[in-house]
C-alpha cells in the first residue's frame, strides 16, 4: 500500500495540473473543510481534506498526500480548478492508485516559510499532528508524500529536502523554484516574504533550495 506513493500519484498530479475532466467514476468521495487552532500561527487555520469513497477511520490507515497551493490561492483550488476529486475518484475506481487521503492547507502568500507567519513551523508542529489525530492516515515516511504548484512547489521541495525522513517523494507542478534569484515577474519579489519592505536577495538565498543541498546530501 505504501510504496504506491512514489509513482502512482504522479497520474493524479499531472491530471490535476492539466485540469483534466475524466469520466465520472461509479463511486463518490468526500471533500471536507475543517479549521483548527494552530499554536505556531496563534490563530485558526483552515484546510481541505479529500477522503476516498468508503473511507473508514476504524479499519486501516491510508496513505496521505499533502498538496500546497500557489501564491494567493485557496485549498479548494485543487478541487474547483484542478478537478482533484473527480480525478482521484476515477483513478481509484480504475485501481490505478489505492484509496488515498489528500490534505490541502491554506497557505495564502506566505510561501510556506517562517517569515510573515510561522507557516513552516505550523505545518510540521500543528498540521501534521492534527491530520494524524483526526484521520486514519499513515504516519510513516513511506506512506506520506507532498506536492505543490508554483509557490506550493517551492514549499514542497523545501520541506522534502529539509525533512527527507518524513516524505517518500515530492510532486512539483510548475514550481516557482530557481537556482538563482527569482525573475522580476515572480511573486516572490512582491509579496513581502523575502524582505520586510522590498525583496532581499540574501533572505531568498537563505531559504531557497540550493541552501539545503549540503545538509541533504550529508545524510545517510
Amino acid at each position: 500500500m505504501r510504496r504506491f506513493l512514489r509513482t502512482a500519484l504522479l497520474p493524479l498530479a499531472l491530471s490535476c495540473a492539466a485540469f483534466a475532466t475524466p469520466a465520472a467514476p461509479a463511486a463518490a468521495s468526500t471533500v471536507v473543510v475543517r479549521t483548527f487552532h494552530a499554536e505556531a500561527l496563534n490563530r485558526d487555520w483552515p484546510y481541505v481534506v479529500y477522503l476516498p469513497n468508503g473511507y473508514r477511520a476504524d479499519q486501516h490507515r491510508y496513505p496521505v498526500l499533502y498538496l500546497l497551493h500557489g501564491n494567493n490561492g485557496e485549498p479548494m483550488d485543487w478541487v474547483t480548478q484542478g478537478q482533484l476529486q473527480t480525478t482521484a475518484d476515477t483513478l481509484i475506481a480504475r485501481h490505478e492508485i489505492p484509496p488515498v487521503v489528500i490534505v490541502m492547507p491554506q497557505g495564502g502568500t506566505d510561501w510556506y516559510v517562517d517569515r510573515k507567519e510561522r507557516m513552516e513551523t505550523a505545518f510540521f508542529q500543528d498540521l501534521l499532528p492534527e491530520i494524524e489525530a483526526h484521520f486514519a492516515v499513515d504516519d510513516a515516511r513511506d506512506g506520506r508524500a507532498i506536492g505543490g504548484v508554483s509557490m506550493g512547489g517551492f514549499g514542497a521541495l523545501r520541506y522534502t529536502l529539509e525533512h527527507p525522513d518524513m516524505f517518500c517523494g515530492a510532486l512539483l507542478l510548475s514550481p516557482a523554484v530557481y537556482a538563482g534569484d527569482p525573475p522580476p515577474s515572480s511573486a516572490a519579489r512582491h509579496v513581502g516574504v523575502f524582505g520586510d519592505h522590498q525583496f532581499d536577495a540574501q533572505i531568498w538565498r537563505t531559504l531557497n533550495y540550493p541552501a539545503l543541498w549540503k545538509p541533504y546530501f550529508a545524510q545517510p
